[in-house]
């Protein structure tokens, strides 16, 4: 087997990018009305939330990401990974990597979603490293996405609101997957350089996946703007889409995951988050795999790290 070359990533910002994205944000031209008038959320990225938004990313460090301490032994690499099963060519990827308190503990590799990235791990990585050292094994695989196949009938309230979210999500909220897995150079040419772009493209998934009582909270803003900063500086705003171009579409997602081939074989744990894209439900994840445990309380995060060490303990 061939090694693989790992070689260490130093965020470092130059001042003169950081002046340059700041410039780009006052220099900004947003529309003057909605398109038409009381559009709202219906049409996409709300007219009032975006035309705020230059004024405060002028307020805030646009430049956190680079300067804040990172957690404990939280440190990022990079490395070449085989774009597909025929090796053709290689993407750059980029991971980190966290210590552990025990020398015995099993490791844990946490995945992120569209469009989220490795900064929402890091107020959730210190605590696992406690976790571990605390308990002696790992008891179940924690998901926070199974969701049901379009042909499910709910048969509880709970079933229903869940269902209800799932099915508006698809019905009204897929256009991002569809432009990212039909045309994603397209759209990663018009954003790359385009921080207002990739605000409203990305922001708005933090918009609609999240409590309608934090929207307006100065923290949540203050995550919003991090990763905006993590997808601009870095250039990653257009490979970030190839998982769309490769993977299954949104409807089939359920239908696949529920295949006795694709089956969780291991001791399997599920939350379903309230405002996640498509939460499921109990008896729909008992279909996927073996499923040991079930919290079906209303979160109302789309990822809420508390919760998730709080029941990693309770497993």
């Amino acid at each position: 087997m061939s090694s693989i070359q790992i070689d260490p990533l130093v965020i470092d910002v130059p001042e003169a990018e950081v002046a340059r994205l700041k410039r780009k944000l006052v220099d900004t031209r947003l529309p003057e009305h909605e398109m038409v008038p009381g559009a709202g959320d219906v049409y996409g990225t709300k007219h009032m939330h975006m035309s705020r938004r230059p004024q405060l990313d002028r307020s805030v460090p646009t430049d956190n990401f680079a300067r804040d301490r990172p957690p404990s032994g939280f440190k990022g690499y990079t490395t070449k990974w085989a774009y597909n099963y025929d090796c053709e060519y290689d993407v750059t990827i980029h991971f980190t990597y966290t210590t552990s308190m025990r020398k015995d503990a099993i490791p844990i590799i946490l995945i992120h979603g569209w469009p989220g990235s490795f900064y929402e791990f890091d107020r959730l990585v210190d605590n696992l490293r406690v976790t571990g050292h605390q308990y002696p094994r790992c008891r179940a695989v924690h998901l926070s996405l199974s969701p049901a196949t379009e042909d499910f009938i709910p048969e509880s309230d709970s079933e229903k609101k869940k269902y209800e979210r799932s099915q508006d999500w698809l019905d009204n909220h897929p256009g991002y997957a569809v432009c990212m897995r039909t045309r994603p150079h397209t759209l990663g040419c018009s954003l790359h350089d385009n921080p207002m772009g990739v605000l409203s493209w990305v922001g708005e998934k933090y918009y609609e996946l999240v409590s309608p009582a934090r929207r307006t909270d100065p923290a949540w803003d203050q995550i919003i703007l991090t990763q905006i900063s993590l997808y601009y500086f870095s250039g990653c705003i257009m490979s970030s889409m190839l998982p769309y171009y490769v993977n299954p579409k949104h409807a089939e997602f359920a239908k696949l995951f529920m295949m006795n081939e694709n089956r969780v074989k291991v001791p399997m744990a599920y939350t379903p988050f309230l405002y996640h894209s498509q939460p499921g439900n109990e008896r729909s994840a008992k279909l996927t795999g073996n499923l040991l445990f079930y919290d079906g309380m209303s979160i109302v995060l789309h990822f809420c790290e508390d919760v998730i060490t709080n029941q990693i303990q309770r497993i």
